[in-house]
């Protein structure tokens, strides 16, 4: 038999592979940072009168979340600016200030991931740049404010009743629209 005319047959190997994902973090990553950081606002922001609600809203939370919004805990530490005028000697008004706004995208990551799902490591870098380049300009726009309060100190008549009803009207609103979405 010559060469030609002998059938050629090749072996094709499919090589199946399981997809990759990257580098990835545990969801409950997600979900306990939530936790931590709720805790930290709470703790550092809440008068001891409301402190029990928050940590319990804090925990419920992060473990009922579609039963109990986590946007009633950012309402609650919205609210509790009420009694403070915000000051550029108080480091806790911007501390609070942008922690809000990562409670608020760690909850809205969290109440998508179930604890036991992965996440790519990109989506999170994805999320906290983007949370810096929103925190840059809102944290001048508040050092301006508090700058050009009149004479001089750092505060602002009447800046906290404006600050907390901002806060606590983004934060209805996420909570309804997140309502609406589950129903």
């Amino acid at each position: 038999m010559s060469e030609s005319s002998a059938p050629m047959h090749r072996s094709i190997h499919v090589r199946l592979s399981e997809p990759t994902i990257g580098p990835y973090l545990p969801s409950a990553a997600v979900h306990l940072s939530f936790l931590a950081l709720a805790t930290t606002l709470c703790l550092m922001s809440l008068p001891s009168l409301w402190l029990g609600m928050g940590l319990l809203l804090a925990v419920l939370g992060t473990f009922l979340p579609h039963r109990v919004s986590p946007w009633w805990l950012l309402l609650l530490l919205g609210l509790s600016q009420l009694g403070r005028e915000p000051s550029m000697t108080d480091w806790r008004f911007f501390v609070l200030l942008a922690g809000i706004h990562l409670l608020h995208l760690l909850a809205s990551a969290a109440t998508m991931m179930p604890w036991r799902a992965r996440t790519q490591v990109a989506a999170l870098v994805r999320m906290v740049r983007g949370f810096a380049i929103l925190q840059v300009p809102v944290q001048s726009i508040a050092v301006g404010i508090l700058l050009l309060r009149p004479g001089g100190g750092g505060t602002i008549a009447g800046l906290c009743v404006v600050a907390a009803v901002s806060v606590s009207t983004v934060a209805a609103i996420l909570a309804l629209r997140a309502r609406h979405e589950r129903a």
